[in-house]
């Protein structure tokens, strides 16, 4: 499934058997810090806003673990996004 978000975020989504999954192509926020701010502030971007996926992940998704391996702010062409389901937790 392609998303289109209205702040412009690009990416798609996918359910799989392990879990399920996102890659952002674009990432608006990320664009205006990279070409309005300084080289040092795109990795203050990364430890704050890239961050903040990690607790937000943990809210929404209770029972199930998070990882992206890959972000647009650390140089990748994609932010990576995995949610997969603890064992022994249900799927609800």
């Amino acid at each position: 499934m392609r998303l289109t978000t209205p702040g412009g975020y690009q990416g798609k989504a996918w359910k799989a058997q392990d879990g399920f999954y996102t890659h952002w192509y674009r990432c608006p926020a990320l664009e205006y810090v990279k070409t309005q701010g300084k080289p040092d502030e795109v990795d203050f971007f990364y430890r704050t806003w890239c961050q903040f996926d990690y607790v937000a992940a943990q809210a929404m998704a209770q029972n199930r673990r998070f990882e992206r391996p890959r972000c647009l702010s650390q140089g990748d062409e994609v932010c990576d996004m995995r949610w997969y389901v603890e064992a022994g937790a249900g799927t609800s």
